[in-house]
């Protein structure tokens, strides 16, 4: 009679299968933590780098198209997409033809839309215009550099706000005019308040002055023609909050912010703060300052006023002299005797 081999019981069987279940268990929570981390770590890369990358490329745009005396172009419009705010920068240069025609000589375009699979914006970035940046491009398609087909190239994705304004900064009074502060410097001619810091706030920047206030409100839309004075380009990836009025709003404190000087030519007028502010937190006193020697022979003046005129003491006429203040100390030391 043959015997049969022995397979494996239910319970052997079981067994097997809940430990396989425990390990594949195992792995998944491993492989869950270790995504996790590799998110946080993205993200804090990206909420540090990437903001001031995407500032530092329009930037350059700025800088290489909107030449001053160059007649270059910019245009800003603000909108919502999907309930983040986001804006849409166009900077162009034009020339003349031989026919008096305005051709493209070069033209950037920056904006975000939403992203349907991320549920965030993605930010786009267009060149065209006579000047090629790829040179790799065939003759043909750059010959063709009069048509009005744009082709925009993602940039990064995961844009929780984009922002580019036109900042309009407070009339500073200019120097050789009197100010009106609580300082009592403020009457004197040519005297400035100086600026003491900037607080941001949900839709603008409060300047903190010495008595007073002024503010820098923002222009979302600038149509043109001509260049404004500054750009201000805000981006952000952190999570937004619900602003109450129907859409997103992110902190200000995660956002970067930049603002880009249009004009490096034109002429400033600087704010100079007062050499001395008695009511100064943060002054530094240095003993050896000409300023230390001024106040200690001023203290020095006024004590001997106090004590009477000048070579005498309390109590004595003009004509008598102390003994014991004009005897000298003999500094010359004795020798022993030799016996």
């Amino acid at each position: 009679m043959k015997k049969h081999k022995r397979a494996f019981t239910v319970i052997e069987s079981l067994v097997t299968l809940v430990i396989a279940a425990l390990m594949l268990f195992a792995l998944f929570g491993v492989y869950d933590r270790c995504r996790k981390v590799y998110n946080s770590i993205t993200a804090k890369i990206e909420s540090s780098l990437l903001p001031g990358d995407i500032c530092q490329r329009i930037a350059e745009d700025i800088d290489r198209i909107a030449v001053p005396g160059s007649d270059a172009k910019m245009e800003i419009s603000s909108s919502f997409a999907g309930g983040f705010p986001t804006s849409r920068l166009r900077i162009s240069r034009e020339f003349l033809d031989k026919k008096g025609k305005p051709e493209v000589l070069e033209e950037v375009i920056w904006q975000a839309s939403i992203d349907l699979a991320s549920k965030r914006m993605m930010l786009w970035r267009s060149h065209a215009g006579l000047i090629w940046e790829d040179r790799l491009l065939d003759e043909e398609e750059r010959r063709d550099w009069t048509s009005s087909r744009r082709v925009f190239v993602p940039v990064c994705s995961g844009l929780t706000y984009f922002k580019v304004q036109v900042p309009k900064f407070p009339e500073y009074t200019p120097a050789g005019t009197s100010v009106y502060s609580n300082n009592t410097n403020a009457n004197v001619q040519g005297y400035t308040a100086p600026r003491r810091g900037i607080r941001p706030s949900n839709n603008m920047q409060t300047l903190a002055m010495e008595g007073a206030q002024e503010e820098i409100t923002y222009q979302d839309q600038w149509p043109g023609p001509g260049l404004p004075p500054a750009v201000t380009i805000s981006v952000s990836f952190a999570e937004p909050v619900d602003s109450g009025e129907g859409g997103l709003e992110v902190p200000d404190e995660l956002k970067t912010m930049r603002t880009i000087v249009t004009d490096h030519t034109k002429n400033i007028t600087f704010q100079y703060v007062s050499p001395y502010d008695a009511n100064d937190a943060n002054s530094i006193k240095d003993a050896n300052s000409t300023d230390r020697k001024r106040d200690g022979a001023a203290e020095n003046d006024s004590a001997t006023r106090q004590g009477g005129s000048t070579g005498t003491t309390p109590g004595m006429t003009n004509g008598s002299t102390d003994d014991t203040q004009n005897a000298r100390p003999s500094f010359r030391s004795r020798r022993p005797k030799r016996r």
